[in-house]
């Protein structure tokens, strides 16, 4: 579902690239449970 790619798979644990996520919200849309959301980092 991820236009860049920024999701994987590692056995049952999902990981999300934050180098390649732009925020679209297109995951949290196709997530069957909604288990992800968008939120926002503090880089600081």
């Amino acid at each position: 579902m991820c236009p860049k790619m920024a999701l994987d798979m590692y056995g049952l644990d999902l990981q999300i690239d934050p180098e390649k996520c732009i925020c679209c919200g297109i995951c949290t849309k196709a997530c069957p449970v909604g288990a992800l959301k968008i939120t926002e980092v503090d880089d600081a």
